[in-house]
């Protein structure tokens, strides 16, 4: 049986607001790993510049990608891999392949 890689280092990201003030809205992109508290502040509901181009986890396939722009953007970030589209994006596909070759 073969053995499922180890991806335990990575976050696995979700926006959440954590504002009790209906007014103020203050959103967070947070682990939701159980063991893990980690969570950086967003500059606004679709914008978190420090987590761009980090490595997360993806909320469909569970396999680590690069957080792109698009990903951020999204409630619960996933891979090119797992979007429904009918021309993928070739070159970040194979750039993501070329990083992780080394990471079992």
């Amino acid at each position: 049986m073969p053995k499922k890689p180890n991806h335990e280092g990575f976050h696995l990201y979700r926006r959440v607001n954590i504002s009790s003030d209906k007014n103020h809205k203050v959103f967070v992109m947070k682990c939701i790993k159980p063991e893990c508290s980690h969570y950086i502040r967003m500059n606004t509901k679709l914008s978190c510049p420090l987590l761009w181009n980090q490595v997360g986890e993806c909320n469909r396939c569970a396999e680590p990608f690069i957080l792109n722009r698009r990903a951020l953007r999204m409630g619960k970030p996933i891979c090119n891999e797992c979007i429904k589209r009918k021309v993928k994006a070739k070159p970040l596909i194979e750039l993501e392949k070329l990083l992780f070759e080394g990471v079992e």
